[in-house]
């Protein structure tokens, strides 16, 4: 993404942090009503939660404008009647992101309605232009699967059928025009700035490194920035990349493919996962192997699985997944614009509000055995 996006997401995370003063470092020193408190102010909270709470009830009748002269009108009173179309479900990750949908029904009430893709960018194609024929929605979320399938219906085709879209996980286009789209809420791995820090914290506390980086299909757009982030990061700090590992994002193979790369580099010291089902079967592999006191496991996504595991010791750091805060941020973000709001075009880290157990400075949470025990209170969100 551009840098004047990434300098916009930061300024808008920088000032919400005053919404989380009262958040603790450490939520084992807190009293109960302290922890409770801050639970209710960092839980799936975002950077537009204050914008939120500033609008009244109305619903003028107003045009929202896109860019390229695209606009989509609203008559008063007309609420948004909302298709989500997230990653699919089956997914421990998308879990959360349904359960925020059908939360905004009570929370902004607005209709939703799910569409399930189940992983499958032709599938969703199809879906996205029923969306569009049926003439019931006036706006999407959508997780973009394939942006190169979908940039011309999310940009032009949507906003030509009178619907707003808002692009979550992955952008509308492989291009950084985001023209035709209300905002792109990226995952946290998704924003440019997340991979490259979750390899520097990596690399910060290894010593002669020797990593296998386990990451999703060659096409996968998170999956190409985790690698090429590892690929540029690692070396910088002394260490080496014996593999990248290009896998289908199942757990079965990643464990054949984790095994395969153990038995070709035997002097391995580290396992990289850039998503929890990796983490899994290296974890897995690691102790078939033998390996435990030779070979230590990084995570990205922070699932609850990670987080026990790195309690207990097994899983040496993580950088979280907000799928639930995103989607939420995604809603806000429509209602936001229904009512004249105007809203950044690019919203990075998930819309996640600064973390209360983040260090001061720092780019991105990142999860260690010192600051679990917070994160899993206060923030985690699956």
């Amino acid at each position: 993404m551009k840098s004047s996006h990434r300098a916009l997401g930061m300024l808008a995370l920088i000032s919400a942090t005053v919404l989380f003063a009262t958040g603790c470092t450490d939520a084992s020193s807190a009293s109960p009503e302290d922890r409770e408190a801050a639970e209710s102010a960092e839980l799936h909270a975002t950077v537009l939660d204050s914008q939120l709470a500033a609008l009244d009830a109305s619903l003028p009748a107003i045009e929202v404008e896109l860019g390229n002269g695209m606009k989509v009108p609203f008559e008063e009173g007309e609420s948004l009647k909302v298709a989500f179309n997230g990653y699919g479900k089956g997914f421990d990750y998308s879990v959360p992101e349904f359960d925020a949908a059908r939360a905004m029904v009570d929370e902004l009430g607005v209709t939703v309605d799910e569409f399930d893709p189940s992983g499958d960018p032709q599938k969703q194609v199809a879906q996205l232009q029923d969306i569009m024929t049926s003439g019931k929605y006036n706006a999407v979320v959508v997780y973009p699967l394939s942006p190169d399938l979908t940039c011309d219906i999310l940009t032009r085709q949507m906003p030509e059928s009178g619907i707003l879209t808002v692009a979550v996980g992955n952008p509308a286009c492989t291009t950084e025009d985001s023209a035709g789209v209300v905002t792109t809420i990226p995952d946290t791995g998704g924003t440019d700035y997340v991979y490259p820090a979750w390899a520097e914290q990596i690399a910060k506390r290894e010593t002669d490194g020797r990593a296998l980086v386990l990451t999703g299909p060659e096409l996968d757009f998170g999956a190409k920035m985790a690698g090429a982030a590892a690929e540029k990061v690692f070396p910088e700090y002394g260490h080496e990349v014996l593999a990248v590992l290009r896998t289908d994002f199942t757990q079965a193979d990643s464990l054949q493919k984790v095994q395969d790369a153990l038995q070709a580099n035997p002097s391995t010291t580290m396992i990289v996962s850039s998503f929890p089902e990796g983490t899994q079967a290296a974890l897995t592999a690691v102790r078939v192997a033998g390996l435990e006191d030779q070979v230590r496991v990084y995570d990205f996504g922070a699932n609850a699985h990670a987080l026990e595991e790195i309690e207990q010791g097994l899983v040496a750091g993580s950088s979280p997944f907000y799928p639930y805060t995103k989607v939420r941020a995604a809603f806000i973000a429509l209602q936001l614009v229904r009512h004249g709001v105007a809203v950044d075009p690019y919203i990075p880290y998930s819309g996640h509000a600064p973390e209360s157990m983040r260090p001061d400075g720092a780019e991105i949470m990142f999860v260690t055995e010192d600051n679990v025990a917070s994160f899993s209170e206060l923030v985690a969100e699956y």
